[in-house]
């Protein structure tokens, strides 16, 4: 993963889908860098509801 010098960087960590398929969960790790030394770390989950038979995600918060 590229550490920026000023400014965050976004990794997907786990995607566990829903045992009927309509939704998953992804399991997201923010870091934030201030002249290249990481400053601050948070993790977020995101639920994102499957549209249709394409796949297509509709994002929730």
């Amino acid at each position: 993963m590229k550490r920026p010098f000023i400014g965050k960087s976004k990794h997907l960590q786990d995607t566990i889908l829903s045992l009927d398929h309509k939704w998953y969960v992804e399991f997201w790790v923010i870091r934030y860098y201030f002249l290249g030394i990481e400053v601050y770390r948070t993790k977020k989950e995101k639920v994102r509801y499957v549209n249709g038979k394409n796949g297509n995600s509709v994002n929730s918060q």
